[in-house]
């Protein structure tokens, strides 16, 4: 058979049915290979940037997180879905893609892009370079995540406010929140919220390391000097009332300069920078 004339004629028959499927174009189509694997495309990343649920959270809706660490924020698709529909004929043309645009009405802007939350995202998905399904976003979990190994050692004091089910309760908004107000429990002394700030994704705060006995003398001298050069500069006030009160102020800065010396719980000394 060497013309389309003679298929059309002769691969009706039995015998050319039978013998001839493949030039009869009888045979099935091939099925279609199979997608990728999903995962982390770099497990390292993923590894040291999201330790923990709050670090998931905080950072999963993020498109550097969404392209690098799918398996680590649970964007890859679960077992039990329906098996894929079966391959056309191969006479049949392919399905055309639906056409990627932002939705109608949301202004977009793409140096946003890294900013915008998931749901921003899917209706910016020509602008932020997204076109094609994004993957679903992972649920919140409702029960406060387990201490990681690195926070079993830390502890909260009474007076701490931040709270965990607060936090995760609109991420990411009320993550990026408690993550400012945990930068602002580590600077003060003691910090009031360590463990909780640590299961958030917030390194602990160092710890305290004394001044040697030789370091000690040094700085205890520059106190002195400091307060008796204060009280000095106090009698310069024109009035009785204002020489009195800067001498107050001097003799508190003088404690206030003495007790930096020492770490918490005697002194308020910081931890190294």
């Amino acid at each position: 058979m060497t013309s389309s004339a003679e298929l059309s004629v002769k691969c009706n028959e039995d015998l050319f049915y039978e013998k001839c499927k493949g030039s009869c174009f009888f045979c099935p189509a091939h099925p279609p290979s199979p997608p990728p694997p999903c995962g982390n495309t770099d497990p390292s990343f993923c590894e040291a940037e999201l330790p923990t649920l709050g670090a998931k959270i905080f950072k999963c809706g993020l498109t550097t997180f969404v392209e690098k660490c799918k398996g680590t924020c649970g964007y890859c698709p679960g077992a039990g879905r329906p098996p894929p529909s079966p391959p056309p004929s191969p006479w049949s043309p392919p399905p055309s893609a639906p056409a990627c645009s932002d939705k109608e009405g949301k202004t977009c802007k793409k140096k946003k892009c890294d900013k915008y939350p998931l749901k921003k995202k899917q209706k910016c998905k020509k602008t932020c370079d997204l076109c094609g399904p994004l993957p679903p976003s992972s649920p919140p979990s409702p029960a406060a995540p387990p201490p990681e190994t690195n926070c079993a050692g830390l502890a909260d004091e009474k007076e701490c406010t931040i709270k965990v089910k607060k936090c995760q309760k609109k991420p990411p908004k009320s993550m990026k929140k408690c993550q400012k107000n945990c930068k602002k429990d580590s600077k003060k002394k003691p910090p009031l919220c360590e463990k909780t700030c640590c299961e958030l994704g917030s390194p602990p705060s160092p710890p305290c390391v004394p001044y040697s006995e030789a370091e000690l003398v040094i700085e205890k001298n520059k106190c002195q000097v400091a307060t008796e050069n204060g009280a000095v500069a106090c009698d310069d006030y024109p009035t009785k009332k204002k020489r009195k009160r800067c001498k107050q102020i001097n003799v508190q800065n003088g404690i206030a300069c003495n007790a930096a010396l020492y770490c918490p719980p005697d002194g308020t000394k910081p931890p190294p920078a």
